[in-house]
């Protein structure tokens, strides 16, 4: 997150391109001339597609609108993400119970396996010993 009210470097004390962004952000709105042209192709083209005149409030609400739309489109978006990752969250819970149940089944059918083998085998055992006896 950048504070635009911190940003206060003039124009002519931009050194990089976030500086020359940011200085467009923070001025386009409020620029009291007309924006300077920043000698990158990017930016340029930002500048002249910016068309805010005081007096033109029609534009001034179709600006607010678009940005009010932009900025609940991001708000559903980080929603959305947000929901996303507690439903992976809990699928993935799912997920692991189902995996947890099955390996119990598994080894509960082995022990039970087992043990019918045992019981088997001890009454071939106390069948041996009955016949000596």
């Amino acid at each position: 997150m950048i504070d635009l009210g911190k940003f206060n470097k003039s124009f002519e004390e931009l050194e990089n391109d976030e500086d020359r962004w940011l200085y467009l952000l923070k001025n386009a709105g409020s620029a009291k001339e007309e924006l300077p042209k920043f000698g990158d192709a990017a930016l340029d083209d930002a500048v002249a597609r910016i068309r805010i005149n005081e007096t033109d409030s029609e534009t001034k609400e179709a600006q607010v609108t678009c940005r009010m739309s932009v900025e609940e489109q991001i708000g559903r978006l980080a929603m959305a993400f947000v929901d996303g990752k507690e439903e992976g969250r809990a699928e993935g819970r799912k997920e692991e119970r189902e995996r947890l149940a099955a390996e119990i089944a598994a080894k509960d059918a082995s022990i039970a396996a087992k043990d019918a083998e045992n019981r088997k085998l001890k009454a071939q055992l106390e069948a041996i010993l009955a016949s000596k006896a």
